[in-house]
């Protein structure tokens, strides 16, 4: 609408009617007319709108638009910092039509000289055409997990005779999945391609066919698909070699070899048999990647690692009183059922207007109701925290005074994302400074797969954490996954406790903290570095001792 000039009334009422629908979080398929009217912002047109969506999968109004839009400005609208204005400026004066007409467009310096843009705004275009196209086919961990292990129960159903594993990225749980390999051990190669073509759901290119590889697509979701076939004696050490880095596989065992060809000379019946021949304890395929872990696991066990039942709580989530589709009771009866023993509840601040942050009036009113909660549901607890925004000057939101009425603080960016790693990381900084700044939220702002983080000294922040006894989170939610694995060990020989916090909207945003588990995991995260480990009693305390030691 805002692309074709539609009327501002017209789409305020749209934007309200979305923030309305989100924050009812009320499934709306099942309502008549008079029923959406009740809702909060929704009116006969927009009602109608709903129910032609239920019936026909679309309406009048958003099929007139789609026929006066090209294809290609549906995909230059997703591109991070171009909104409908600008968009329609490239549209009608250069009559860019496409990604790849805009970077065209950019590489020429066309978009430069058009009034408004100039050539930061180009620039940036650019960065992020760079940053699209590199993640073309890639699935976030979260997206892909089912349809492999869906996939992994079809093959090995099919193929009864052979041996059948999920190797790579996926085996090692990586935050980004590029394609999908599986592994098949078998002794009659020629008998097991033939049975795989027939498995549901995947297609072969026949353009790469091999005897010994099978290549194609899985067709839902649609990911690039790899399996090869090895003879049943080498599935073990095939197995091991393709779910490894390969800084893991050249860590030099007892005997001088590296690892790698240790496991490619011997032969082995079992992963924890060639590991013990290395004279190492088994590590599980998600923790090889040459980051430490066999160095950590001569002195210290496994069982040390975090685990998702390790959690008592989630400490950064929202509720209706900001963005959120759950009401603070009902995330705080959730969680208590789900047989957590806190909620800790961080709604965003009054600077995040476009997320109805809180002002002091609705914090006093909060605070009160978690009171009433705390009595209703004890010995469950509700912990008082808020999100509060870290202004461009590494400054928070509130007054010390609003401040020191939550029992925690998780300090986060959310606006001017441009800087560069100079002045973010000075941002940051003084930030951490701040005595009342409990945790550093998502540490780099980004969204994997949508958009960089901000650039940061990832070193000289988590110095600083340090220093300030400020712990860090790791964002769960999938598109986050913040901070990133690859510093939680250098963060834990500093000393920092990290805190493993599912961002969560809504009640089924809570079981996003099984994905913040997996990445803390692969960077050697253990429960006694994992601030939500602490029980009840003891995450009370402390918060406690901590506003006092900073007062």
């Amino acid at each position: 609408m805002e692309l074709h000039g539609e009327n501002a009334f017209k789409i305020r009422g749209y934007q309200s009617a979305i923030n309305s629908i989100e924050r009812e979080g009320k499934p709306l398929a099942n309502l008549n007319l008079d029923e959406l009217q009740k809702l909060p912002s929704i009116g006969k047109g927009i009602a109608e709108a709903i129910l032609s969506i239920q019936e026909a999968g679309s309406h009048e109004l958003l099929d007139k638009l789609m026929e006066q839009t090209p294809k290609g400005i549906l995909e230059i609208l997703e591109i991070k910092g171009l909104g409908p204005k600008k968009i329609k400026t490239l549209w009608k004066e250069l009559d860019i039509t496409s990604t790849h007409e805009l970077m065209e467009a950019c590489q020429s310096g066309q978009v430069a000289k058009i009034k408004g843009f100039g050539q930061k705004t180009q620039d940036s275009i650019i960065q992020a055409l760079e940053y699209k196209a590199s993640n073309q086919g890639k699935w976030l961990y979260a997206d892909i997990e089912q349809a492999a292990k869906a996939l992994y129960n079809r093959l090995s159903e099919s193929l009864a005779k052979d041996k059948v594993a999920i190797v790579g990225s996926f085996e090692m749980e990586a935050e980004i999945i590029a394609g999908l390999t599986f592994l098949i051990g078998s002794n009659d190669p020629k008998e097991s391609l033939a049975t795989i073509n027939k498995v549901n759901g995947i297609k072969q290119e026949k353009s790469k066919m091999s005897p010994y590889r099978w290549e194609g697509q899985l067709e839902e979701p649609e990911i690039h698909l790899l399996i090869t076939i090895v003879p049943t004696k080498d599935f073990i050490k095939q197995k091991l070699l393709k779910s490894a880095s390969k800084a893991h596989l050249l860590y030099p065992t007892e005997n001088g070899l590296p690892l790698g060809e240790l496991f490619y000379k011997e032969k082995f019946e079992t992963e924890e048999q060639a590991y013990e021949a290395a004279g190492l304890p088994y590590i599980p395929a998600a923790l090889r990647e040459g980051t430490g872990e066999l160095d950590w696991v001569k002195t210290h066990s496994l069982d040390e690692l975090l685990t998702l039942e390790d959690l008592k709580g989630p400490l950064h989530n929202h509720s209706t009183y900001s963005d959120g589709k759950n009401t603070l009771m009902e995330m705080s009866a959730f969680c208590q059922s789900e047989g957590f023993e806190y909620f800790g509840i961080a709604d965003h601040s009054r600077s995040a207007f476009y997320a109805n942050g809180l002002d002091e009036d609705r914090i006093y009113k909060q605070h009160q109701e978690i009171d009433g909660i705390n009595e209703s549901l004890k010995p469950f607890r509700v912990f008082k925290g808020i999100e509060s925004d870290i202004l461009t000057d590494g400054s928070l939101d509130y007054s010390d005074e609003v401040l020191a009425t939550f029992d925690y603080v998780v300090a986060s960016v959310h606006s001017g994302l441009s800087m560069d790693i100079n002045k973010a990381t000075a941002r940051l900084l003084k930030a951490i400074e701040n005595p009342y700044t409990t945790i550093l939220g998502h540490p780099t702002g980004r969204l994997l797969l949508r958009r960089e983080g901000y650039p940061i000294d990832h070193r000289a922040v988590i110095d600083a954490c340090a220093m300030h006894d400020v712990v860090i989170e790791i964002n769960a939610n999938p598109w986050r996954l913040d901070l990133d694995w690859r510093w939680v060990r250098y963060a834990m020989d500093k000393g920092v406790l990290l805190s493993i916090n599912p961002d969560a909207h809504e009640k089924a945003g809570v079981a996003h903290m099984k994905f913040g588990v997996i990445v803390g995991r692969k960077g050697g995260l253990t429960k006694a570095m994992t601030l939500n480990t602490k029980s009840r009693e003891e995450l009370a305390s402390y918060f406690g001792d901590r506003k006092r030691k900073k007062q």
